[in-house]
């Protein structure tokens, strides 16, 4: 099925090869989907591609074309928000039963109710389904032990969680967290009897290690020239890449304030960590095939932040506020993905100052300014540019060309390799068919 549809006022093609559903569209929902003051919601949703006219029995009908999370073995939360539940377009009649439902219930004292669940019973191996009905039933000091059946764990383990569903927990405690921001952020909107729904797929939770060895068994083929950059950071890597910055910085003067990576012995705060860096952000060409909402979405539930070198001309829209609210941070990496290394210093510093221009007001005064040269491609006239502005080049210890080599698992396998403590690791930038496989690669690797 291809099917031409209209996100937020831009004409795209929904490909074939994308898992879709349709759902028949009321205006409510096509108006919040499409309402442009929702768009930092877009990473808590499931994708939307548009409205489709679609021929039914009734005759030709508006249906979403909305994201498929089809879950192998599926088990779903829903909580109804709110201490009364109302519409605007709801009748008298209608507003007092829903105040005297919420009074019967934990809406009216804690501001949410259990509005139905499903949950694996580990014990009898069948999916247990309560609706809404049995939900409206429970009481405020039951709400742990309910909200805990759809949290569950692995048989024979005795609380409290551990493992995966641990994990799985403390993601969605960050994500509510995250999504209380944006929402305190959206002024002059209100959400009337809106509902959390969370999903999570059991069965790939719980054999979530298996899953992992069955996927770094596949491999894509690659040409000679992509094999030979994996064979090339494979032997960086053999040699050891902190050796290989130590001659880069005595063979080339210019890089000798460059940040590679950060030591743990001059800096102990960075024991454990790594500094996360993506490059050529966000969107070049159409920002429709930005691929945003998904790395935010994907930073999130590991509780991630990263450093976005970006392309000033490839920034759109509230790109850049979605990023800083969401606690990553901006850098300088050009208006243009390309080498600026045969610029006069004039032409480079203009060049500089555009994109400074965009980042700048998304930093704090405290914050240190990075910028990393396009292609690594830095020389001495640009270096004393950066010092004159005060602002720091940083390239890194970890990197394996995954714009290049379109095979997640080598690429990935090239950087668990090199990352060590205080590793500066640098990725690019996935868009819709652009360096697309560079997502599986953040995944592999985040």
């Amino acid at each position: 099925m291809v099917i031409t549809a209209v996100r937020r006022g831009q004409a795209q093609v929904v490909r074939p090869d994308r898992q879709i559903i349709l759902k028949k569209a009321t205006a409510n929902e096509k108006a919040f989907y499409e309402a442009e003051e929702c768009a930092s919601l877009e990473s808590f949703l499931p994708m939307y591609y548009g409205c489709a006219l679609v021929c039914t029995e009734f005759g030709n009908e508006d249906y979403l074309v909305l994201e498929d999370v089809a879950l192998s073995n599926p088990v779903q939360c829903d909580v109804k928000l709110g201490f009364v539940q109302r519409a605007a377009h709801h009748s008298d009649a209608k507003w007092k039963s829903m105040r005297v439902k919420a009074a019967a219930t934990t809406s009216a004292k804690v501001g949410f109710r259990h509005c139905g669940l499903t949950y694996c019973d580990w014990k009898s191996g069948i999916q247990v389904k309560e609706d809404k009905y049995a939900g409206q039933l429970v009481q405020a000091a039951d709400l742990v032990s309910a909200f805990g059946k759809f949290f569950n764990q692995e048989p024979g383990r005795t609380w409290p969680l551990q493992g995966a569903f641990r994990k799985s927990v403390l993601k969605s405690i960050s994500t509510i967290h995250a999504l209380e921001g944006v929402i305190a952020s959206l002024d002059g909107l209100r959400f009337w009897g809106a509902s959390l729904l969370f999903m999570l797929d059991a069965e790939a939770i719980w054999n979530q290690d298996a899953a992992c060895i069955d996927a770094w068994l596949t491999l894509v083929p690659l040409t000679w020239g992509q094999y030979g950059l994996w064979i090339l950071w494979s032997i960086v890597t053999s040699l050891g890449p902190r050796n290989v910055v130590f001659l880069a910085k005595e063979v080339f003067p210019q890089l000798a304030n460059t940040t590679f990576f950060f030591s743990a012995h001059t800096s102990p705060g960075v024991r454990g960590l790594v500094a996360l860096t993506i490059d050529d952000g966000i969107c070049r060409g159409d920002r429709s095939k930005s691929m945003l909402p998904e790395v935010l979405k994907l930073l999130r539930s590991f509780e991630a932040k990263a450093t976005f070198f970006l392309s000033s001309h490839y920034v759109h829209g509230n790109d850049l506020p979605r990023l800083v609210f969401e606690g990553h941070e901006p850098a300088n990496h050009m208006p243009e993905d390309k080498e600026y290394a045969s610029s006069s210093a004039k032409s480079f510093e203009a060049a500089l100052a555009e994109t400074d221009d965009v980042v700048r007001p998304f930093l704090k005064a405290s914050q240190k300014r990075w910028f990393r040269a396009p292609q690594a491609r830095l020389t001495m006239e640009m270096a004393e540019v950066l010092q004159a502005r005060n602002m720091t080049h940083a390239l890194g210890d970890c990197y394996a060309d995954d714009w290049a080599i379109p095979d997640p698992v080598r690429v990935a396998s090239v950087y668990l390799r090199q990352v060590q403590e205080g590793s500066v690791v640098i990725m690019h930038m996935p868009q819709e068919g652009f360096r697309q496989h560079t997502y599986e690669v953040l995944y592999r690797h985040t």
